[in-house]
């Protein structure tokens, strides 16, 4: 997370967060919680995982884990988190933010 998050301090407060993995069809919902401001989760329908933490509904996949360590680098911070429960809600093709734009991944034949 950027340091000026203001998310993360509430999560590293907690000590537990959950990785969704969106679907490459859910762009809007991701534009929505990966900009700023207080109200970016309301209204999003989710389940609470056995950690505690919200698993979005129609992922592709969720990574539940608990804050294992926190670094420093440069303007941003990295989280490791050590993995307690994992799982595939659907199959399909993630969405995937690369070089400052958003796609899909595809196969190399």
């Amino acid at each position: 997370p950027a340091k000026s998050s203001g998310s993360w301090p509430r999560l590293q407060a907690v000590g537990k967060f959950c990785v969704n993995v969106l679907a490459s069809d859910q762009l809007p919902l991701c534009r929505q919680i990966a900009g700023p401001g207080p109200d970016k989760f309301a209204g999003l329908s989710h389940r609470v995982s056995a950690n505690g933490s919200p698993i979005l509904d129609d992922v592709v996949a969720w990574i539940d884990c608990t804050l294992d360590a926190v670094h420093e680098a440069g303007d941003h911070y990295i989280a490791l988190g050590r993995v307690v429960a994992l799982e595939v809600d659907r199959p399909g093709s993630p969405l995937l933010f690369f070089q400052g734009n958003y796609g899909e991944f595809s196969l190399l034949e």
